[in-house]
């Protein structure tokens, strides 16, 4: 029934009763097949520090802390041994070095087996594989000074790197299939140098190279481009060696002053513009909200406190119609976007969710206070208002009271008794 965890218990207790050749061998049998043992280890040879895993095939007690002192590396007492859900792991390993791993017999399973024999393996970590890539990303680089883009390379004397632009009027398209900010691969980049934008520069970072250390590099991208056409662009980085089939470190960035930010509400979407260098409100940028299929569907102009607002029907479009993209242009030829296919933020989770917009009818019903005794009168104040808090008179409201088991007790139709207010008393 292959029940094997019961047949290996039912197997140990004859045994125990009577010592069968038989019995042993197609226990043993068992036990190495089916019994809690060691299935394989993994070396994590690419971390900057190294740590080797040993999985078990069975969970591990989490609250045993004698259960590190069943596994030892002889002649490294400096390494750490780490019990996980399912695995023991060793941190601290060097690159380059050949370690062996005791595994004492009696080592405990979560269910109380335990590991019948002791295990001793040849465990070999290897130099790390030429590797590159970029810090984070945040694509906004300030505009002025020297721009410079920060890769990390491994084991790796040069880096081939190649700038790509994405034009303005491409952007949209760019965001719409989900290329924007993402690796990219070859064929990926391909597209972009033959079809939807271009390549600016191509060639070869010669990098300082510490077998197995990370090396941190500047790229100068404000030396790479001398005129910054509105578009955004992009960097890719992978070590020399590397084919170019191969999956490139990429980092997409827009050098510029500009901060955009961008609030949705009844009403429609305002826009904010800002100097990232001086917070400064920046005025007569001019905004353009940009659909899916690359369609302008609107074009506002920030005032002096760098505000700008499109419509809220503006927003509501399906499809191809649907905005994707804000993008801002300032008269000296600055430029910056804000993707609104992203999530935005969303701080309903930090308690400042406040209540819903309004709708046109908006009654705020309050009583003098909470608590009543039996017998008591409760005064009832009912404020009727539009969207935007505005009184509305002359205007019946029925206050319908209903009892804690939600059975309605009373229905009274109020008139206005000025400024759109009513009161009743219960």
């Amino acid at each position: 029934r292959s029940a094997w965890q019961a047949a290996i218990r039912a197997e140990r207790a004859s045994l125990a009763l009577i010592e069968d050749a038989a019995v042993r061998a197609h226990y043993d049998r068992l036990i190495a097949a089916h019994g809690f043992r060691i299935l394989d280890h993994r070396v994590d040879a690419e971390a900057a520090s190294p740590r080797i895993c040993l999985q078990f095939s069975q969970p591990l007690p989490q609250r045993r802390p004698e259960l590190a002192d069943f596994v030892s590396v002889p002649g490294h007492p400096e390494l750490a041994v780490e019990v996980e859900e399912q695995q023991v792991c060793i941190d601290g390993a060097r690159h380059g070095e050949r370690y062996r791993i005791l595994v004492r017999a009696g080592l405990p399973a979560d269910d109380g087996e335990r590991l019948a024999r002791s295990s001793e393996l040849e465990v070999y970590v290897r130099d790390r594989a030429p590797a590159v890539r970029f810090l984070g990303r945040a694509y906004v680089l300030p505009k002025g000074g020297e721009a410079a883009i920060p890769f990390v390379s491994v084991n790796t004397d040069e880096v081939a790197a190649t700038l790509y632009r994405i034009g303005d009027r491409a952007l949209a398209p760019a965001i719409g299939d989900g290329t924007f900010l993402k690796p990219l691969e070859e064929y990926e980049t391909r597209r972009i140098r033959e079809q939807t934008g271009e390549r600016l520069w191509s060639g070869t970072v010669t990098v300082t190279s510490e077998l197995n250390r990370d090396v941190t590099t500047a790229v100068p991208v404000g030396e790479l481009i001398a005129d910054l056409a509105p578009g955004v662009y992009i960097l890719t980085a992978r070590p020399a060696q590397v084919p170019d089939e191969d999956q490139a470190a990429t980092q997409w960035f827009v050098v510029s002053d500009i901060g955009l930010g961008a609030f949705a509400g009844a009403d429609g979407l305002h826009v904010v513009a800002r100097a990232l260098s001086t917070a400064s409100p920046l005025a007569d940028l001019e905004v353009r909200l940009v659909a899916r299929n690359n369609e302008v569907l609107a074009q506002a102009t920030t005032d002096a406190a760098g505000l700008a607002q499109i419509p809220a029907g503006l927003l509501r479009g399906r499809g191809g119609q649907a905005p994707a993209l804000l993008v801002a242009e300032g008269p000296d030829g600055d430029y910056g976007f804000l993707d609104l296919t992203s999530t935005p933020f969303d701080l309903t989770d930090r308690g400042v969710a406040g209540r819903p917009a309004p709708q046109p009818l908006d009654v705020y019903l309050v009583t003098e206070r909470g608590v009543y005794r039996p017998g008591e009168s409760v005064q009832i104040t009912a404020l009727l208002r539009d969207e935007r808090a505005r009184a509305l008179a002359d205007l019946p409201l029925t206050l319908v009271v209903r009892r804690p088991d939600g059975v309605e007790h009373t229905r009274v139709l109020t008139e206005d008794g000025g400024l759109g207010g009513r009161t009743l008393t219960l």
